[in-house]
């Protein structure tokens, strides 16, 4: 857990054991995901150059925010006079006002294009052994919480549907233009339409609907 601070050029990360700084100049994207609990979303910054921790890299910052959690952030005014002395509201909707108002960068939400069988802008899934979430946004997926995966669709070269034929649920396999695999599996089979046509929509290779198969008399 991290002590966040955020100044009018950076924001600054305060933990047990190390303190970490990223400037806004580092940020390439932001997003604001909400949770199907209904209780949270996570507050995703996609970071170029990464954040370091010893040897190891970071480029994408996760941060859980609760929906129902009362704050109050005391500001020093911003460049473009839009914050209030005094910021008050929930966590969810007054860190990502200040951020960017202080960045510059606006927290993009998952697409209104598609929705899963249960309502939702994103389907319970697995990556790299890891439970989550997959979400589709306007031109990319990203899955959090960990490892947090973020693909273009126009870098992809093909998704492949498999175990469609047998069981409960189906795996998605999004091969990128580079020839690197990316694997979501055990996702609801009763999803698989809407993500089908959703990704053909986007024109990503391999999500074409399955051919019809000619009637014999």
């Amino acid at each position: 857990k991290f002590e966040m601070q955020l100044f009018g050029t950076s924001l600054r990360m305060h933990g047990k054991s190390a303190s970490h700084s990223v400037e806004y100049g580092q940020v390439r994207r932001a997003f604001l995901l909400p949770k199907p609990d209904g209780k949270s979303v996570a507050f995703v910054l996609i970071l170029n150059p990464p954040l370091l921790q010893g040897k190891t890299e970071y480029s994408q910052l996760v941060m859980p925010l609760e929906t129902n959690r009362p704050v109050s952030i005391v500001t020093a005014g911003d460049k473009n006079n839009d914050l209030q002395a005094k910021e008050e509201g929930e966590l969810a909707e007054v860190l990502p006002r200040v951020f960017k108002s202080l960045s510059g960068h606006g927290a993009v939400g998952p697409t209104a294009g598609i929705a899963s069988s249960n309502g939702f802008h994103c389907v319970n899934c697995a990556h790299k052994t890891f439970e989550g979430h997959l979400y589709f946004l306007e031109d990319s997926l990203l899955f959090v919480n960990r490892p947090c995966c973020v693909i273009r669709y126009k870098d992809i070269k093909e998704v492949e549907f498999q175990r469609i034929d047998s069981g409960r649920t189906f795996d998605l396999v999004a091969v990128t233009k580079l020839g690197f695999e990316n694997q979501f599996s055990a996702i609801d089979k009763s999803d698989l339409d809407a993500l089908r046509n959703f990704l053909n929509s986007k024109q990503v290779g391999g999500a074409e609907p399955p051919a019809k198969q000619a009637r014999t008399e």
